[in-house]
């Protein structure tokens, strides 16, 4: 009798240890998911076609990768970019498009909260 219960035991725990286990990893997903990644749109009103966009945390010395790949950016569209940082970490923004003669317009240290909206102009080129 004491056998048959200890062997019980062991299948309810190994059961309970399967259920642990899975629930983890069904709610892993969501848990990712809920972390505060901001998202802006960058908005061209520089009258000329944008083919390189960069957006890099304020204070780093370097630019991350080109935002727009194989994309352009077309005189008066806007994009919408999800940044990979959470508003906790991070909330002031280095933005840089490059258009195809090679002029740039950059904004440092742009506060931004999610939705943001960031025109780039002529006054804005450097």
């Amino acid at each position: 009798m004491l056998t048959v219960l200890r062997t019980h035991v062991r299948r309810l725990v190994g059961f309970g240890l399967a259920l642990a286990v899975a629930w983890m990893v069904l709610l892993a997903p969501n848990a990712h998911a809920q972390v505060n990644y901001p998202s802006v749109h960058i908005v061209n009103q520089t009258g000329y076609t944008i083919y390189f966009l960069y957006i890099s945390s304020s204070g780093t010395s370097d630019w991350e990768e080109d935002v727009l790949g194989n994309n352009t950016l077309s005189k008066n569209e806007s994009i919408k970019v999800n940044l990979n940082r959470s508003l906790s970490a991070v909330n002031r923004y280095d933005f840089r498009l490059i258009d195809k003669d090679g002029d740039e317009y950059i904004k440092m240290n742009v506060q931004i909260s999610n939705g943001s909206r960031i025109i780039f102009t002529l006054k804005d080129m450097k």
